[in-house]
């Protein structure tokens, strides 16, 4: 292909962890479950329902991840999602809901400090 096998390997993978993510996610509102899906979450396979409703307490800052959630320890501890947050304010002007929940953050996040 145009690509290559490298990158449409890639392309391929992250469309189906893309489709995957939205399956996961939805299975950790759910009452309930599935076993083979409760298995898989306890395994760490599929986001689990506990790690996930870290994301749904004020101010909803953290705990993006919905795939697996294995990426969120790091991704929050480098304030990545901070970062992200602050570029698309600099560019639309649109805040994230943590920043109208927490005056503190978004200042923190302007800052530099976060």
């Amino acid at each position: 292909g145009i690509l290559g096998p490298s990158w449409e390997l890639a392309v391929v993978v992250f469309a189906n962890a893309q489709v995957l993510s939205q399956e996961f996610h939805k299975y950790t509102h759910m009452k309930s479950i599935p076993k083979a899906v409760k298995h898989l979450q306890d395994c760490g396979v599929m986001l689990p329902r506990m790690m996930h409703q870290n994301h749904h307490k004020s101010p909803y800052g953290d705990n993006y991840c919905i795939l697996t959630g294995q990426m969120n320890p790091l991704l929050d501890s480098t304030e990545f999602f901070r970062r992200l947050e602050k570029i698309v304010y600099t560019c639309t002007g649109n805040e994230p809901k943590c920043w109208q929940l927490s005056a503190e953050m978004k200042q923190g996040v302007l800052r530099g400090d976060r």
